[in-house]
């Protein structure tokens, strides 16, 4: 059985049109659930509890008052019961073939999980600044490395041996989180890796991520790379040596540079290490709660 996780909050039509295209896809090649989530919002909780799936899918829906996607995502964990969980968004569209190469991709992989394809589409004119790089902060995976070492749960699948031995996503991270914003999935999957359990990417299974045109603004994405470079710097746990920060200072007068110039890729960087070097020089204690109830 495969489990599909999907938890909203506050974006009813972008959800309609992810249900829409998950509905045609059609009947999977085994049982498949869909474990529905809605965050604190009650228009998002009403659609939920009043949807109506095709009878191909088993539906179990969810309303949780308090917001933060990591808890949501822990309600959905707590009642999957598939051999394949899924994590996904609720602003992508499925692409056919997604269930049959989900499958494949297991059995040629042997994998205790997968890192699926993720093609970012704006839905509007693109900024003259907009590069590869934007996108991938966006979860695109054009250049993504064939053995990762974390998944982007945009669009992921988990063996639920696996998904169990990761436990419940740390609370404190994560969109509508008390604590830190981003970087929940890294968080919660790099672990696997560092533990042997092998992470595949199969860009054969395919979604396409959404892009609204209110989320292009460069000071949304160099907030985002400087959330990354924050985050790197926590997993990392360790201070870089004096040749390192060194090498990091140089850099950050070259990024400084480009950025004034008009690079926007120069500007990405420049916040990543201003964000890298703010964590080791001045660091703040991120706490990883566990989730209450968690089975």
């Amino acid at each position: 059985m495969i489990s599909l996780l999907i938890a909203s909050r506050g974006r009813c039509c972008s959800l309609r049109r992810t249900l829409d295209s998950l509905y045609a896809l059609g009947p999977p090649p085994c049982p498949t659930e869909l474990v529905m989530v809605a965050s604190g919002c009650p228009l998002t909780a009403s659609m939920v509890q009043q949807e109506k799936p095709p009878e191909w899918l088993i539906y179990k829906p969810i309303s949780v008052e308090a917001p933060g996607k990591s808890r949501a995502v822990n309600q959905a964990m707590s009642r999957s019961t598939g051999d394949y969980w899924v994590f996904t968004d609720d602003d992508v569209d499925f692409e056919p073939g997604f269930f049959e190469q989900l499958l494949a991709g297991f059995q040629a992989t042997e994998a205790a999980g997968l890192q699926g394809g993720v093609t970012t589409v704006v839905q509007g004119d693109l900024p003259r600044w907009w590069t590869p790089h934007c996108a991938g902060l966006l979860a695109d995976t054009q250049g993504y490395p064939e053995k990762p070492t974390e998944l982007s749960t945009c669009n992921a699948v988990l063996a639920r041996e696996a998904a169990l031995r990761a436990g419940p996503w740390p609370e404190h991270f994560g969109p509508g989180s008390s604590g830190y914003p981003v970087g929940v999935d890294t968080i919660w999957t790099r672990p696997l890796s560092e533990q042997g359990l092998p992470l595949a990417f199969w860009p054969k299974m395919r979604v396409v991520h959404r892009i609204p045109p209110e989320r292009l603004r460069r000071r949304l994405l160099m907030k985002r790379s400087f959330q990354n470079g924050v985050l790197q710097a926590v997993l990392e746990r360790g201070r870089p040596s004096t040749a390192q920060i060194r090498w990091l200072l140089k850099s950050l007068v070259g990024e400084c540079a480009g950025f004034l110039r008009g690079s926007m890729d120069d500007g990405l960087w420049l916040a990543r290490h201003s964000g890298y070097l703010m964590q080791i020089l001045v660091p703040h204690q991120w706490t990883r709660s566990p989730a209450p109830g968690w089975r």
